[in-house]
C-alpha cells in the first residue's frame, strides 16, 4: 500500500490517494484504488475494470433501443465500488441536494452517511467529479459512459445474461420494489445487502465479479450520454460518450422504486431530462482514469 499526498487547494476538500495492487478481501476489488479526503475519515474506493475488445452493448432480445450496434473497445479503467454517498457528496461539495431549504429531508429520502446521494442533477454529478479533478491531478474523474456502465455492470461470469448473477431476478442481489411486506422502503446503504441474506452468505453477495455494489437496483445512476433511440451510430470507443443536441440523458440500473424486474436488466435503458434531479431514486457513481 503506497500513499501519495496531493497538493492543497482552496476548496472544500483535499485528497490523499492510496493505491493497492493486490486482491483486497475486504472490497472484492481487483487492484483497488482508494482516495481519502485529508483531515476527514471520508474515502472513496474504485475497482479495476479490465481492458476488452469487441464487446457488444445491448440485448438482441430487448426493445428496439437496446439492439446492439458496433462492438465496443475498452482500455482498463476504474469504477466506483459504490454509489456516491451523502457523506462523500456533502464533504466535497458543501451542500445537500436531498434536503429542503429549511434543512428537512425531501420526500423519499433515508438520511445516512452511507446512503446514496439523491436528488442530484447530472450537473451536480459533473461538478462533484470536477472537484475531484482539481484535487487529484494524477487522474480524471467523470461520469461513466453508457457503454462503460453496462460493460462494468455485466461482470465476468454472466456477461450475456439479463443480470450479473443470471437470467432470473433474485432479491438477494438487488434492492427493488418500494414496498416489501407492505412496508415502504427507500434507498439503502451503499454497503448493505438486501435481507434476508440466504444461507449466511457474507457481505459481498450483492457485488458483481468486479466488486461493484448495487449496479442493479437501489438507485438509478447517471451516465454521461445523451439518449438516442439506436446504437447504430455509437462510437466503437467505449470511453466516448454519445453527444448531441438532445436534452435527455441516459440513466441506468433501476432503483428501489422499480416495480418490474425488467428495469434492473443490465441492458435496460432509461432517460431523464438533463437538469431534472428531483428524484429520490437517482444518484451516480464515477469512473477514474489515470491521466496520460
Amino acid at each position: 500500500m503506497k500513499k501519495k499526498y496531493l497538493f492543497k487547494v482552496a476548496t472544500w476538500a483535499t485528497l490523499l490517494l492510496t493505491s493497492s495492487f493486490a486482491l483486497a478481501v475486504e472490497s472484492d476489488c481487483a487492484n483497488p484504488i482508494e482516495i481519502q479526503i485529508i483531515d476527514t475519515p471520508v474515502t472513496m474506493k474504485f475497482c479495476e475494470i479490465p481492458a476488452a475488445r469487441g464487446v457488444m452493448i445491448g440485448d438482441d432480445n430487448g426493445p428496439s433501443d437496446e439492439k446492439p450496434g458496433p462492438a465496443r473497445n475498452f482500455s482498463k479503467f476504474h469504477m466506483g465500488q459504490f454509489e456516491v454517498t451523502q457523506l462523500q457528496f456533502k464533504t466535497v461539495m458543501g451542500y445537500e441536494p436531498w434536503k429542503n431549504s429549511d434543512g428537512s429531508l425531501k420526500s423519499g429520502v433515508q438520511e445516512g452517511d452511507d446512503a446514496p446521494a439523491v436528488y442530484v442533477t447530472q450537473q451536480d454529478a459533473k461538478n462533484f467529479a470536477s472537484s475531484l479533478n482539481i484535487l487529484d491531478g494524477s487522474a480524471t474523474y467523470r461520469l461513466p459512459t453508457e457503454a462503460e456502465w453496462e460493460y462494468a455492470a455485466r461482470g465476468i461470469e454472466n456477461q450475456n445474461a439479463d443480470y450479473y448473477w443470471g437470467n432470473e431476478i433474485d432479491g438477494n442481489y438487488a434492492y427493488y420494489q418500494e414496498k416489501v411486506h407492505g412496508q415502504t422502503v427507500y434507498a439503502s446503504s451503499v454497503t448493505s445487502c438486501p435481507q434476508p441474506v440466504v444461507n449466511d452468505l457474507l457481505p459481498g453477495y450483492c457485488a458483481n465479479d468486479y466488486g461493484l455494489m448495487h449496479m442493479l437496483g437501489n438507485v438509478w445512476e447517471w451516465t454521461a450520454d445523451i439518449y438516442v433511440s439506436s446504437y447504430a451510430k455509437a462510437p466503437t470507443d467505449g470511453h466516448r460518450a454519445v453527444t448531441g443536441s438532445g436534452h435527455s440523458r441516459v440513466i441506468r440500473g433501476g432503483s428501489w422504486r422499480s416495480k418490474a424486474a425488467s428495469y434492473l436488466r443490465s441492458a435496460n435503458r432509461s432517460s431523464v431530462v438533463e437538469l431534472d434531479g428531483n428524484q429520490d431514486d437517482l444518484g451516480f457513481r464515477l469512473v477514474r482514469v489515470v491521466s496520460k
